[in-house]
This record gives structure tokens, C-alpha cells and sequence, in this order.
């Protein structure tokens, strides 16, 4: 069954100092610090690690881009490569983020080629989850701004039961590959948008909990 899931996780992070380059790194006073409540990929909520990517943009013009956020399990936090601001007191803000983060992302309107050709590991299931949020005309508050995200890969889980020649013996030895399917996908963050690419072939799902899971191009 394929179906496209929304998931809100309300994490408050405050954007600390980090260890970044290449953004708007012009100094502010702590006071204009954005606070932000963004997602996660997996069911059972972030993991230590894990790296989400944010762009931060004024009337279509990009201040903060693709900004490498890191989760801190043990604090609850998120830790960005470089401190981020609002602009000034007025101006609204548009934020964009997806899952997970992917450094070679150049631009906001950019389109990312992503396989998901295998998926047998349970990181590489987690990773063929790709996540997409926005939050636009944001106004600058110290309140923390809510980002909701969605799935944007269709989900396929297959179950195996005995029947038609097949017992349960022949079921627990067998192996499962999805064929003749898109397996990558072209990502654009800024139009909130994930389509298939020209690539078909197997993917190769993760078999949990006594079924085959994948994440499938829309």
C-alpha cells in the first residue's frame, strides 16, 4: 500500500554557534536569534546526528543556504554550521528545509538527484526518506516558528503469506526486490516538489518486523 504520511514533531531548538562557511554570517545581537521547531525522518523520531538542510530566504533572495543543521540527542538541540539571524525587526522570512542534508545541494530552486535504489539497510531506508517543510511570511518573533513537514516519497510495504504452492518454511528463506520502478528522484526544495527521474530499475527494500518496507518516487 503507497501513501503519502504528514509528520509534525514539535522540537524547539535554538540556533547556536556552529562551525559553518559559506552563508550570511554578518554578526547581530543575540537577541535577533531565530528559534525554530523542525522534523524528523524516521517513526521513532530524530537520532543523534542526524543532519537536516535549511535555507533561509527575503522576497525570493537567499540570506542562509543550505545551512547544515545537526540534531544533538543528549540536549534535545540543534546545531547549525553557522549562527543564524533575522534580517531585521520587520522584514518576513521564508524557511525551507528537507531530509536528510545533503551538502552538494547549491541553491534553493536547485534540483537534487537522489537514489533509492537500496534500501536494505536501515539507514539507507531512512535516508530514501526524504522530508520537505516550509514555513513563508514568517514575521520576526522570539517565539519559537513552527515548521511542518511531510513525506514526500510514497511508502510500499509488501507482506508475505503462504498460499498458491508456497509454505510458511519457503516464505522465511525467500527474498524481495521491487522491479521495474523509478529509482531516483529529483528533489527541489524551494518548489516544495519531489518527481522521478529517467532511472528504472530493482529497489531492494529493508525487511523489518516480518515485512519488506520502501520508500517509492511519487
Amino acid at each position: 500500500m503507497m501513501d503519502n504520511i504528514v509528520k509534525i514533531v514539535a522540537v524547539s531548538v535554538l540556533l547556536l554557534a556552529g562551525c559553518g562557511d559559506d552563508v550570511y554570517t554578518e554578526q547581530q545581537p543575540d537577541a535577533n536569534k531565530m528559534h525554530v521547531a523542525i522534523t524528523r525522518s524516521s517513526e521513532s523520531g530524530f537520532s543523534n546526528g542526524d543532519r537536516v538542510g535549511l535555507f533561509v530566504a527575503y522576497s525570493g533572495e537567499v540570506h542562509y543556504n543550505n545551512v547544515d543543521l545537526r540534531y544533538d540527542y543528549s540536549r534535545v538541540t540543534w546545531c547549525p554550521s553557522v549562527n543564524i539571524y533575522w534580517k531585521d525587526a520587520a522584514t518576513p522570512a521564508d524557511l525551507y528545509c528537507y531530509y536528510p542534508y545533503n551538502k552538494g545541494l547549491g541553491s534553493l530552486y536547485n534540483s537534487l538527484k537522489w537514489s533509492v535504489a537500496n534500501q536494505s539497510s536501515i539507514d539507507s531506508y531512512r535516508s530514501s526518506d526524504v522530508l520537505l517543510g516550509c514555513a513563508k511570511g514568517v514575521s520576526p518573533t522570539n517565539e519559537t516558528v513552527g515548521i511542518q513537514v511531510a513525506h514526500a516519497m510514497s511508502h510500499l510495504v509488501v507482506k508475505l503469506k503462504a498460499g498458491n504452492g508456497l509454505n510458511q518454511e519457503d516464505i522465511a528463506g525467500a527474498g524481495v526486490e521491487i522491479c521495474n520502478v523509478n529509482t531516483e528522484a529529483s528533489i527541489n526544495v524551494g518548489e516544495q516538489n519531489v518527481s522521478a527521474t529517467e532511472e528504472v530499475g530493482v529497489i531492494k527494500p529493508l525487511f523489518s518486523d516480518g515485512q519488506y518496507c520502501a520508500h517509492v518516487v511519487p
